[in-house]
């Protein structure tokens, strides 16, 4: 069962435009890399990922006023 969960996480992660680090972390999970490896790397993704959406969001906020 772990085998179809991980596909159709793996799959749903391509849907939604997913790099392919996190798919390749996502796709080691139960294969090549324990479980704390796998977590400290989704972990470190989103981190990523939360930053440049808040730089994202800032640039937006400072952009000019369109008022």
């Amino acid at each position: 069962m772990d085998k179809v969960i991980i596909s159709e996480l793996h799959r749903t992660l391509i849907l939604l435009g997913a790099d392919g680090t996190l798919l390749g972390t996502v796709n080691s999970w139960k294969k090549s890399l324990p479980d704390d490896m796998v977590l400290s790397g989704i972990r470190h993704w989103n981190e990523i990922a939360t930053e440049k959406l808040q730089q994202r969001l800032e640039d937006y906020q400072a952009g000019p006023d369109m008022g």
